[in-house]
């Protein structure tokens, strides 16, 4: 774990968010943090995307049609854990999640998770951000402010 040198922060209560979100960000960037502590490499956006990616190369031959399926395993666990995912959902949360789960061939399943991708293509990012700006003037969200900072950390290196 790095060590951060708080010398200059103001020891303020109020600033216990702003803090937690600076360490996060220290212990994911640093060359030494274990892989453990670092963030995830795909959310629920980008794995959208890799689903579509591998259902491609699957109608191109170039994968097997079983090659989707641990990718569509990780979606649904991302999603079923993914709170801007059930906000940008709303109502058809359940739904699409029993579609992905019941979905028996890659053409069906890139028939529901192209519109799903297209939703989170234009609003994935900004609502982070924005959950993101609310929780760390909430410094006892912690784990949300953590989730979140993963999230957006993921997104800007896709």
């Amino acid at each position: 774990m790095t060590i951060l040198h708080l010398k200059n922060w103001i020891n303020d209560e109020r600033l216990d968010g702003l803090l937690f979100f600076s360490q996060i960000i220290e212990e994911m960037v640093s060359r030494y943090t274990i892989d453990s502590y670092k963030a995830p490499v795909l959310n629920s956006h980008s794995l959208c995307d890799e689903i579509i990616e591998v259902i491609e190369e699957i109608d191109q031959g170039f994968l097997h049609e079983k090659a989707v399926e641990s990718v569509k395993e990780e979606l649904l666990w991302n999603l079923q854990n993914d709170p801007i995912a059930k906000i940008i959902l709303g109502y058809r949360y359940i739904i699409i999640i029993d579609e992905i789960k019941n979905a028996n061939s890659s053409k069906k399943l890139k028939a529901i998770i192209t519109p799903i991708q297209n939703l989170f293509e234009n609003k994935y990012l900004e609502l982070i951000k924005t959950e993101l700006k609310e929780r760390v003037r909430t410094p006892k969200e912690k784990e949300k402010i953590l989730k979140e900072l993963i999230e957006l950390y993921v997104i800007g290196k896709t």
